[in-house]
């Protein structure tokens, strides 16, 4: 399944995004690295804790109980560094839309519908919040987790590392085609409720026509269906999303039961220890973790683009010349003792004179 220019184009509006924080998400990939490693060394750790038993190893449990503080101290300056990031991009994806959105011309107003705009300036744009807090940033530390689990488990087991690797691969091959899913379904969803939004704004602003029409179950009936339409396509993406947890959940589950049943032969047989096979298997949960956020990264992702989409139909939108032929030709507009009343009896001006420049 080959990618869409309108998603290719969308991709690369989240990058310019994430390249305009550089600081911010850069101070939050070492934060988020730092904890990685800090993370891969605490079952190196637990294989000597476990080994010694019965031996002094307060210095041991001390630097683990050190790492994990650390890690955690870790993980929440990046959570901090992204989450704030996130909102800066929301905000300057919201200026930049409502600048756009007051400078389109005036033909563009009757093709969309005001609702529409208003939910792309809202709740699209608060799609993008997502793809710094739970994306592709958090994807990077999770590879180098991910990397490391595995170098380390094939230093401990190489039949049981294939094993885990095929499964993962599977996994993933269904992740993606899901979230591609995800995006399609995204971008519809959305659509329905600016469609919805509009609809609503437009009844709103004209509810004493319609009421004085009569014709409230003919709008009425309207807004249900758009509604209905935001409701069925907000199922299909129930739908995915339930579709990508089991499988998540039944690779982690699946891979655990294999590996205990084929380490706890090997253990037997001598060929390796209890302290590595847990070491293994805490690796392996390593590896796991990071592997569903790299999953759910390539939904959020797929979920944002889908939003980036709505908003990049908008700003690809040329604006109106404000300062072009019109403006240059057109001449001041005089007005010279003007007197004007609505009714005949009460002035509104009364011997009003001065001009009004072009523009």
């Amino acid at each position: 399944m080959s990618e869409s220019p309108e998603s290719s184009h969308s991709f690369k509006t989240l990058l310019s995004m994430l390249g305009h924080h550089k600081a911010s998400l850069t101070g939050a990939i070492v934060f988020s690295v730092l904890g990685s490693l800090m993370g891969l060394a605490q079952p190196m750790l637990i294989n000597q804790i476990i080994d010694k038993i019965g031996q002094p190893m307060g210095m041991l449990i001390t630097l683990l109980v050190g790492l994990l503080v650390l890690s955690s101290v870790a993980s929440g300056l990046e959570w901090y560094l992204l989450t704030r990031t996130a909102e800066a991009a929301v905000f300057a994806t919201r200026r930049d839309l409502v600048s756009h959105l007051l400078r389109l011309p005036i033909t563009s107003y009757d093709k969309h519908r005001t609702g529409d705009l208003v939910t792309r300036v809202g709740s699209d744009t608060t799609l993008v919040r997502t793809a710094f807090t739970g994306g592709l940033v958090q994807a990077v530390s999770s590879v180098l987790t991910i990397v490391g689990s595995i170098i380390l488990m094939a230093l401990i087991d190489v039949t049981m590392l294939l094993v885990v690797l095929s499964v993962i691969a599977l996994t993933l091959v269904a992740v993606v085609f899901t979230s591609r899913l995800m995006q399609k379904y995204t971008k519809r969803a959305q659509e329905a409720v600016g469609e919805l939004g509009a609809g609503m704004d437009k009844s709103l602003v004209a509810v004493r026509t319609v009421r004085a029409s009569r014709a409230e179950e003919r709008v009425e009936k309207e807004l249900h269906s758009s509604a209905d339409r935001a409701y069925h396509e907000g199922v299909k993406m129930a739908t995915v999303g339930a579709l990508l947890n089991p499988v998540s959940g039944l690779a982690l589950q699946g891979s655990f039961l294999i590996v205990l049943g084929i380490g706890g032969a090997r253990v037997a047989s001598g060929t390796i220890s209890v302290a590595d096979l847990v070491s293994f298997v805490l690796y392996m949960f390593m590896a796991s973790m990071p592997l569903g956020m790299i999953f759910s990264a390539i939904t959020t992702v797929r979920q944002a683009m889908g939003a980036i989409d709505r908003i990049n139909n908008v700003l690809d939108e040329p604006l109106e010349d404000s300062t072009g032929k019109e403006a240059e030709h057109s001449s001041a507009i005089s007005f010279d003792s003007v007197s004007f009343s609505y009714d005949g009896k009460t002035p509104v001006l009364e011997d009003v004179s001065f001009d009004v420049q072009p523009g």
